[in-house]
């Protein structure tokens, strides 16, 4: 019987490749969960040009308005918005565009001061005047900013009926106007499913998609791009398919533009349609944008690239062993090999956890790993690494156990792997203490399959592991305790015959180099080749 096919009755412990895989794509949640997300679903104007006027009284205007950090009395605020209801259209005005500049301020503005005066009602009364462009651009502003705050205040804004006339914008003649509704668009989408869903059925999408042409200014591509991202972020639910349909051309042709700001937002639209079933995954695939998505994830450079850019390619690698192989085909390996290099943290990080999915795949998956030299440096970071990353490597290691090859588990020891793999038994992490165990009874099963398990007990006892064990069938886990208790009884539990020497010649024939001594004096770990 060949090597493969002894392991292959006994790996994964019952464990299907896909199962395998899906536990590392439920892990993204914890994976990402612990710092802020790169982009903001909402985002506060605070830095648009300001509209030009021929006349002296906007400068008048702005020498007297709030300046970023002085406070603003209640009273003004009210006056402010009594001027907003005149009946002379250069008061409304005045008033709003003062409103719209206290309300871009950087640091906490005043929106409930705004709410509580019923200023939204009556600005989003104000984009009905289509004969003044000027006033709905100020009017869609200060709406933009109300909607950045928290989730009360972006309600009081849609609550208001400003949905429909912001997607009716979107078709202004004055570009100031449609970008304008754009962002408040964007905002809107940004606060959750809910919200993401009522602009769908609005008929965002087909206005939105409408305003991608090639002689768009970047800055307004931009913004559209992120009200698209927008428009596919979110898993429970995720956006309907039909609307991510409507929306994947007009992303594709937005990767492609030659602005860094359109083309980050773009790709995170891929990242959030990626991170779905398979189905939506081969939605991505089927674009063709597979090489434009491996070359901004080597673009290390641009973190605000290489990052949605490693998402997306994360994600696909959970789909199907066909996706993944489609991943790796299109030079993915080379562009993580790079990254794994790379001194961000979080790089480091997300690739290891993307290669996790790729060594859970076929063999050929895994030995495209170990070819493009990327076990090694799994196992740098599993010796090296800080704490989440060594548990990312450890996965992807592990992982390999369970669907590589005799051989290609032997390359684990070649690279030294086997010793940071039975330390990592020392970190308080049920998760991965079990993964660990599950991987070290894989490995004995193949090392006895070829007749090597007595020797492999003895290098495993002299790295520690039985101590490992010892303690572990202290653990408070019930599994722990059985899988330690099991592996003792298993592998180290007969008595030792001290007058045997191990065999150098598998069951099969194949010889092999081995150093029971432990180390070969410049401290490597002992040579092992099944």
């Amino acid at each position: 019987m060949a090597p493969n096919d002894r392991l292959s009755q006994f790996k994964n412990r019952g464990k299907d490749l896909e199962t395998n895989r899906n536990r590392r794509k439920d892990d993204v949640i914890e994976l990402r969960k612990a710092r802020k997300d790169e982009q903001l679903s909402k985002r506060r104007n605070v830095a648009m040009v300001e509209p030009t006027s021929d006349t002296d009284e906007t400068d008048q205007l702005d020498q007297s308005s709030p300046q970023p950090g002085q406070n603003v009395a209640v009273t003004d605020i009210e006056k402010l918005v009594q001027g907003m209801h005149s009946n002379d259209l250069d008061e409304v005005y005045r008033s709003t565009h003062l409103a719209r500049k206290i309300l871009s301020r950087e640091r906490n503005p005043p929106i409930d001061k705004f709410i509580a005066f019923n200023a939204v009602p009556r600005l989003v009364q104000l984009l009905e005047r289509d004969d003044r462009p000027d006033l709905q651009f100020e009017t869609a502003w200060a709406l933009t900013n109300i909607a950045s705050g928290n989730s009360e205040q972006t309600e009081c804004v849609v609550k208001s009926g400003s949905c429909d006339h912001f997607i009716r914008l979107l078709s202004s003649p004055a570009i100031n106007v449609a970008e304008q509704a754009v962002w408040a668009l964007a905002n809107i989408a940004g606060e959750g499913p809910a919200y993401r869903d009522m602009i769908i059925d609005l008929g965002v999408v087909p206005a939105l998609t409408r305003l991608v042409k090639p002689t768009a200014a970047p800055s307004f591509l931009a913004n559209v791009a992120w009200c698209l991202s927008n428009l596919c972020r979110n898993k429970n639910p995720p956006p309907p398919l039909h609307a991510i349909q409507a929306c994947l051309p007009s992303v594709k042709q937005l990767l492609m533009h030659d602005s860094p700001s359109v083309v980050s937002d773009a790709c995170w639209s891929l990242s959030y349609i990626s991170d779905g079933d398979n189905d939506r995954i081969q939605m991505v695939l089927s674009l063709g944008i597979l090489d434009r998505i491996v070359a901004l994830a080597r673009n290390s450079n641009d973190r605000n690239l290489a990052i949605p850019a490693l998402r997306t390619l994360g994600n696909i690698v959970t789909g199907t062993d066909d996706q993944t192989q489609v991943v790796i085909d299109h030079g993915a390996l080379l562009a993580f090999k790079h990254l794994l290099l790379h001194p961000t943290l979080n790089l480091r990080k997300e690739v290891s956890w993307a290669l996790s999915n790729i060594t859970a795949g076929r063999k050929e998956q895994v030995q495209a790993v170990i070819d493009n030299g990327l076990l090694s440096l799994l196992i740098d970071l599993l010796k090296n690494g800080d704490s989440r990353t060594q548990k990312e490597a450890c996965w992807a290691v592990c992982n390999l156990t369970c669907s590589g090859t005799v051989e290609q588990i032997a390359c684990l020891f070649k690279e030294g792997g086997m010793q940071p793999l039975v330390d990592m038994l020392g970190r308080q992490d049920t998760k991965i203490t079990g993964v660990i165990l599950d991987s070290i009874q894989n490995i004995l099963r193949a090392a006895d399959s070829l007749n090597r398990k007595e020797a492999l007990c003895e290098i495993l006892e002299e790295y520690g592991l039985v101590d490992h064990l010892e303690r572990l069938q202290m653990h408070s886990n019930i599994e722990i305790y059985e899988m330690a208790a099991k592996l003792i009884e298993e592998h180290w539990g007969g008595e030792e015959d001290e007058t045997a020497a191990p065999d150098s010649t598998t069951a099969d024939g194949t010889e092999f180099d081995f150093n029971p001594n432990g180390s070969d004096g410049a401290g490597n770990p002992p040579p092992i080749s099944f």
